[in-house]
């Protein structure tokens, strides 16, 4: 078995005590300002992605979508190979864009499940909230798995939603992540946050290697 190191246990240390210390307004937003100093670039490029998908909305042609595909690959590095294949699934979504305005969330794991030409079931569920965010960001919040870590590491300590928060659970409905996210913010006084600075913040803090 191999042993941790030193390193990787005080590494491991300080990531755990980062959300000893309560959520709220000026923290949170001391995150994302110190995120945007880091990543200067990080800002103009998702200005440059939600740009782009403002002027493909309501385009719903196979060639149209795999170029958003390509999209969401480049600026959120969602790493999705099979892009026509995807993008011929996603074509057949009926009432796609009808169900975009709305923010149905059923949409996300409808785009998200893909089955292989084997037959295998794959479910790209971060790459579906990445893909629907950008048609609409106020309905449709990003996922992946640090801001996963933060919201589980919060609740352990400071609880403030009912249920379990999970990856599963999560995966499966969400619904229950947009209201995991709702009830995060009531529970903190984060309303002031917009969804991306949210967004920031909570992968800033779930990810060991951001400071």
């Amino acid at each position: 078995m191999k042993k941790t190191s030193n390193y990787q246990k005080s590494v491991a240390k300080k990531f755990k005590n980062r959300f000893e210390r309560k959520p709220d307004l000026g923290t949170a937003r001391e995150k994302v300002e110190k995120y945007n100093r880091k990543n200067p670039e990080a800002k103009k490029d998702i200005d440059s992605c939600m740009k782009f998908f403002k002027q493909m909305r309501g385009k719903k042609d196979i060639k149209s979508i795999e170029l958003m595909i390509h999209a969401v690959n480049i600026y959120y590095k969602t790493r999705i190979l099979a892009t026509y294949s995807l993008a011929k699934n996603i074509s057949k979504i009926k009432n796609l864009n009808e169900r975009l305005k709305k923010g149905d969330p059923d949409l996300v794991l409808k785009i998200a499940k893909f089955e292989t030409k084997n037959g295998k079931v794959i479910n790209f569920f971060v790459f579906a909230t990445k893909f629907c965010h950008g048609h609409d960001q106020s309905k449709y919040p990003i996922y992946d798995k640090y801001v996963q870590t933060s919201l589980s590491n919060f609740q352990k300590t400071y609880p403030f939603f009912y249920g379990k928060i999970n990856r599963i659970v999560i995966k499966s409905d969400f619904s229950i992540y947009k209201q995991i996210l709702r009830a995060f913010r009531k529970k903190f006084e984060l309303v002031a946050l917009n969804d991306d600075d949210l967004d920031r913040y909570l992968w800033s803090m779930g990810n060991v290697r951001a400071n």
